[in-house]
């Protein structure tokens, strides 16, 4: 078995175009949506308006009722190599330690045997985890274990990564070690990054562009540009104007669309 190569896919982004969801009712319908590779955008929206729906669409995992997406030049599919997804629950093993833990993913993907350790060390590594590579998942807190999460994600080396509010159930401190932990393994190596979340300030502080979703299957309400110099600081943005009118412009567009 080989190693995954990103050369496999072209490397060509995400294409939304006309998609319609409609499950016992309508989630959204004529959804357009571009999104550049290694661009980092950010969706909000209320409970249900459909962003998670519109993530699983593009990963495959829900079909579209009416128009089209393609991902790296090609239609949705499950289990796609080129796709990798971060969840809000950790999911790791508890029965492996946190080094066996990223390196089981590695051997999914097809790292051969002599490459799981150290790839595994040095992406622990990044998240500040290097420490503790020999402890079971068990033994550390919840902001730790999503930080496991991360490396293993980013370790296997995909073209596109789909994270689905993987830190709202954290406190706000430990989210902003985890926004620079984030924003650092993405500037490294500038993959493409869907970011679900109900946080604002979350999507300004991380993304290129944040989408904002309405209610009442309208879809995509607003699309704005976060016009804010990388590489960021999660804590330093917070004394930034230009952040904080973006968040403002983006709050009133998620009141709109609730409205």
């Amino acid at each position: 078995m080989t190693r995954f190569s990103a050369e496999t896919f072209t490397n060509s982004g995400i294409t939304v175009s006309n998609l319609a969801i409609t499950f016992d009712k309508l989630i959204f319908d004529q959804l357009n949506l571009r999104i550049d590779p290694g661009e980092f955008v950010a969706i909000v929206g209320a409970s249900g308006c459909g962003k998670t729906t519109l993530m699983n669409a593009i990963a495959g995992l829900v079909p579209a009722s009416e128009g089209n997406i393609e991902v790296n030049g090609r239609p949705p599919a499950a289990g796609r190599p080129d796709i990798a997804y971060v969840l809000a629950r950790d999911a790791l093993l508890p029965w492996r330690s946190v080094r066996e833990n990223v390196e089981y993913a590695l051997m999914l993907s097809g790292f051969r045997k002599p490459e799981w350790k150290p790839v595994a060390l040095d992406y622990l590594d990044r998240v500040g985890l290097a420490a503790y590579a020999d402890a079971l998942p068990a033994q550390l807190s919840h902001g730790m274990r999503q930080r496991v999460a991360l490396a293993r994600a980013f370790s296997v080396n995909r073209l596109v990564y789909m994270l689905d509010e993987p830190f709202s159930a954290l406190d706000a401190q430990t989210k902003l070690v985890l926004h620079d932990q984030l924003l650092a393994l993405w500037e490294g190596e500038r993959k493409t990054v869907i970011f679900v979340t109900h946080d604002i300030g979350e999507a300004v502080t991380l993304a290129d562009r944040v989408i904002v979703m309405g209610t009442q299957g309208r879809g995509i309400v607003d699309e704005i540009t976060v016009d804010l110099p990388r590489p960021r600081s999660a804590g330093e943005l917070q004394e930034n104007e230009a952040f904080h009118a973006i968040y403002r412009q983006a709050w009133h567009s998620l009141r709109k669309g609730m409205s």
